[in-house]
C-alpha cells in the first residue's frame, strides 16, 4: 500500500520552533536552577509521617488540669504508606481546648496523616497529625484543568504547560532558592522574569503582542519592585510579624534569612500575575485595533491603549486589593478585635505590611498600563504588523 507522503508530512512552522525552543530552555532553567538553588539539609521530621485509614474508634477520654481541658481519642488504623504499609496500629488523637478545639473528631473510614513521636509519657506512639487532603485536591485540580481545556481548546493546553512551568519555578528553584541562603532580590528577579517570559510566549506564541505585553510586564514589575524596595526602607519594616517569624529567621543553619527581602519578594511575585494579565489586554487590543484600524497613527493607537488600560485599571486594582485583603482576613480581625483603636492599627507592622503590598501591587498595574501601549504601539507601526 502506497504510503501519501504529503498527508503524514509535519511542518514545523516558525511559531512551532519557538514553542518548543522555549520549552526546551525553560526546561533546562527548572533543571540547573534547582541544582544551584538546592537549600541546606535542614532537621525535620519529614519521614515520619504517614498516610492511614481510620478502622475503628476505641476510646474517647476527657482530662482536666487546672488550666486546659484535652480530649483523648484512641483509634485503630491501617497504616498506607511507610515500611510497614498494611499493618494496623493503635493512634491518639488530642484536641486541646486552648489550640485546637475546633479540629474534627476522628471518625471510621477517615483518612488521616499520622506522626510517629513520643506521647506524654516518653513512649513512642502515632499520633494524629491532620486529616488527608491530597485526594481531594487532586480531584479539584483535575476539575479545573477539565474547564481550562473545554473553555480554551488550544490555548489552554499552551495555559496548562505555562501554569506548570511556573509552579514548578516557585517550588523548586524559588521557595530552595531562598531557604538556601541566595540573595533574595536577585532570586526574586530571575523567577519573575522566568515566568513573565514563559507563560507569555507558550500562550501567545512569538510575535509583536507579546513583546509588547513582555515590555510593559517588565517595567511594570521593575517599577513595582523599586517603590516596593522604597516604601519598605521609609516604613522601617522588620519583616517580623508574629512569633513564626522568629522561627523562619533563623531556619537556615549559620544565617539569619532576610525577612526584609521575603516580604519584598511576596510583593513582587503576588502582583505579577495581575500586571501580566493586563500588559497581555492591552497588547492584544491594540493588535486587533490595528487590524482594523483604516488611517494607521501610532497617536491613535497609544491612546486607545490608554483608553483600554483605563477602563480595566479599576477592576484589576479592585481584584488586587481584594485579594491582599482577603488574605490577610485573619490578621486584621485579630488586630481589629484587640485594638480598636485605628491610630494603632494603621502603624502596627502586620497591618502596614498588607496596606503596602496592596497599593504597591495596584501601582505596578499602573505603570503597566502606559510601557505596554507606547510599547505596542510604537511595535506595531514599525514596518506594519
Amino acid at each position: 500500500m502506497e504510503v501519501d507522503e504529503e498527508r503524514i508530512k509535519i511542518t514545523l512552522t516558525p511559531s512551532h520552533f519557538f514553542f518548543l525552543f522555549t520549552v526546551v530552555v525553560a526546561g533546562m532553567f527548572l533543571f540547573f536552577g534547582h541544582k544551584i538553588c538546592h537549600p541546606y539539609e535542614i532537621q525535620t521530621q519529614e519521614d515520619s509521617f504517614f498516610s492511614a485509614k481510620v478502622l475503628q474508634v476505641l476510646s474517647d477520654e476527657t482530662n482536666q488540669d487546672e488550666y486546659v481541658e484535652s480530649e483523648i481519642i484512641r483509634f485503630k488504623a491501617e497504616l498506607k504508606s511507610g515500611p510497614e504499609k498494611g499493618r494496623v496500629i493503635t493512634a491518639v488523637q488530642e484536641i486541646n481546648s486552648m489550640i485546637n478545639e475546633s479540629k474534627r473528631k476522628i471518625q471510621s473510614g477517615d483518612s488521616v496523616i499520622l506522626i510517629y513521636l513520643p506521647d506524654n509519657s516518653g513512649d513512642m506512639t502515632y499520633l494524629y497529625s491532620t486529616h488527608k487532603r491530597t485526594t481531594i485536591l487532586a480531584v479539584l485540580m483535575v476539575v479545573f484543568f477539565v474547564c481550562i481545556l473545554a473553555i480554551g481548546h488550544k490555548k489552554g493546553v499552551f495555559t496548562i504547560f505555562s501554569l506548570g512551568f511556573v509552579t514548578v519555578a516557585i517550588f523548586s528553584v524559588y521557595i530552595p532558592g531562598i531557604l538556601s541562603g541566595l540573595n533574595i532580590y536577585v532570586l526574586t528577579s530571575v523567577v519573575s522574569f522566568f515566568c513573565i517570559f514563559v507563560s507569555i510566549i507558550l500562550i501567545n506564541g512569538v510575535n509583536k503582542k507579546s513583546f509588547s505585553a513582555i515590555l510593559g510586564n517588565v517595567l511594570g514589575v521593575i517599577l513595582s519592585a523599586l517603590c516596593a524596595a522604597l516604601m519598605s526602607h521609609l516604613l522601617d519594616f522588620t519583616g517580623i510579624f508574629d512569633v513564626s517569624y522568629f522561627v523562619l529567621r533563623d531556619v537556615i543553619p549559620g544565617k539569619q534569612l532576610d525577612l526584609r527581602a521575603v516580604l519584598w519578594g511576596g510583593i513582587v511575585i503576588s502582583s505579577l500575575g495581575a500586571i501580566m494579565d493586563i500588559s497581555m489586554s492591552i497588547a492584544s487590543a491594540l493588535n486587533e485595533v490595528y487590524e482594523n484600524m483604516g488611517q494607521k497613527s501610532f497617536l491613535a493607537l497609544w491612546k486607545s491603549g490608554m483608553e483600554i488600560g483605563k477602563d480595566a485599571i479599576g477592576t484589576m486594582t479592585n481584584t488586587l486589593i481584594l485579594a491582599y485583603i482577603g488574605s490577610a482576613l485573619g490578621t486584621v480581625l485579630l488586630y481589629s478585635a484587640y485594638n480598636k483603636n485605628i491610630v494603632y492599627l494603621l502603624n502596627s507592622e502586620p497591618i502596614a505590611a498588607q496596606v503596602v503590598q496592596a497599593v504597591v501591587g495596584s501601582m505596578g498595574i499602573l505603570f503597566a498600563v502606559p510601557t505596554t501601549a507606547v510599547t505596542s504601539a510604537i511595535l506595531l507601526m514599525k514596518n506594519g504588523d
